[in-house]
């Protein structure tokens, strides 16, 4: 994400789930001013832009949880290009999405479209909440519900 916080509740989730965390790069890096109305337009014209190869099979995890931020009310266009290039490999899943805000049916719907699947667990998390103190307790309510999903 832009802003980092995708990347500080995915590696929150890795850690409480003691599992790896792979992070989607792109070639061309999103900087700046432009970055902002690229990421949108993308978002809401469902672009999908080129990203790096993944170093890991993904039908070796029983489910993969995707993390993204919300763009314009939709999945970010790096997540959608990850999940239309590995959708077949995706045995089930769970989403987790922060927003500054905008809300996140869209793009649960989204993932769960691109998955082919529905999703295990959900959570979306809003930037104001994640300078909550009670933060953690929301975030053990979606690792608790993953888990009871199997």
């Amino acid at each position: 994400s832009l802003s980092g916080h995708t990347r500080r509740v995915g590696a929150q989730i890795a850690q409480r789930l003691g599992c790896p965390m792979l992070e989607i790069s792109e070639p061309r890096p999103r900087r700046g001013g432009f970055a902002f109305l690229r990421s949108g337009f993308e978002a809401l014209f469902r672009i999908l832009p080129a990203i790096e190869p993944i170093d890991r099979n993904l039908r070796d995890y029983s489910t993969v949880v995707i993390g993204t931020p919300v763009w314009v009310g939709h999945v970010s266009s790096p997540v959608r290009s990850f999940l239309a290039r590995h959708r077949g490999e995706i045995r089930s899943a769970a989403a987790f999405c922060t927003m500054g805000g905008r809300g996140p049916v869209n793009t649960f719907a989204d993932i769960a479209s691109l998955c082919g699947k529905p999703l295990l667990a959900t959570a979306a998390i809003s930037e104001r909440e994640l300078e909550m103190p009670d933060y953690g307790a929301r975030l053990e309510g979606f690792l608790a519900a993953l888990r009871q999903a199997g």
